[in-house]
């Protein structure tokens, strides 16, 4: 019975030392970038929830924005102000290579990739 009640305590230490946490370990974190007809979209989601997104039109022209960025379930959030604010579904393939962010489940997908 001690042995028991010494392995729930042990097994219970382990989870709790286990828990999802997003410091640790959050796949979408590192530099993704994504190319259309006109430009390509640098996105950089750090660690500290700091993000930033550069789009550059192919004549080297280009815009940045700096701000936030959280997940939850299967939406990721960039705040670049109190009025700028994108919301978008995500998934990411088998390897974490590839990120699609689509503004509706099953709405036009952007496609990124790891850099």
């Amino acid at each position: 019975m001690k042995r028991l009640f010494g392995l729930l305590i042990i097994l219970s230490v382990f989870f709790v030392g286990c828990s999802n946490d997003s410091s640790i370990f959050e796949p979408l974190v590192g530099t993704w970038k994504a190319a259309d007809l006109v430009g390509t979209t640098t996105l950089v989601l750090n660690k500290d929830d700091s993000a930033v997104q550069t789009y550059t039109l192919i004549n080297d022209v280009g815009t940045t924005k700096n701000g936030t960025w959280s997940s939850n379930g299967d939406t990721v959030t960039r705040t670049w102000s109190a009025s700028d604010i994108d919301t978008d579904y995500y998934s990411l393939s088998s390897n974490n290579s590839v990120l699609t962010l689509s503004s509706t489940p099953n709405g036009t997908a952007t496609v990124y990739e790891r850099q």
